[in-house]
């Protein structure tokens, strides 16, 4: 997948974007475990920078997150928002420069407020408060614009079937 990327793009990839439970195999892959087997302590911290150091990348990115996919109707089916199947190794953004190649940024925006993401000011947020009586009171709501944008599709490369065990 790595050299995927660098022979479709020319540079270098940067992160390996999957879920909880394919890095906890990877933490526990002889190649990482071997890694750490003599340290004195073999805490998270020591098996993410082992996994860095197999895999030869800077960054990972895991996604934690669960969500209900039954029908409102029907008992819960929980499943992981990122799938056990896929995995991407990408180059992603290292700074605030839109032009850094990379595989797409989150832009952020407000012409109303203060500030903008990852400034030393505050987040763009646009605060809004008016009266309803269907509740008997004020409703504040806060919001913000933003996008996601792939900016260099080929800055990434999708790896499937990836945990093929239970």
């Amino acid at each position: 997948a790595k050299e995927k990327v660098r022979g479709g793009t020319g540079l270098e990839p940067n992160a390996l974007i999957c879920n909880t439970l394919q890095l906890h195999h990877l933490a526990n892959c002889d190649q990482v475990v071997e890694r750490v087997k003599y340290t004195q302590t073999a805490d998270q911290e020591t098996m993410l920078n082992a996994i860095k150091d197999v895999l030869g990348i800077k960054h990972i990115l895991c996604a934690g997150g669960w969500t209900n996919t039954a029908n409102p109707q029907q008992n819960r089916a929980i499943s992981r928002i990122w799938s056990d199947e896929y995995a991407m190794v990408a180059r992603v953004a290292e700074t605030e420069d839109p032009q850094e190649p990379c595989i797409g940024r989150t832009f952020i925006w407000d012409g109303d407020g203060p500030g903008a993401a990852g400034s030393e000011e505050a987040l763009a947020l646009i605060t809004e408060e008016y009266r309803d009586e269907g509740v008997r009171g004020s409703v504040m709501r806060v919001r913000n614009d933003r996008d996601l944008v792939i900016m260099y599709a080929a800055g990434g490369h999708l790896l499937s079937n990836v945990i093929t065990i239970a």
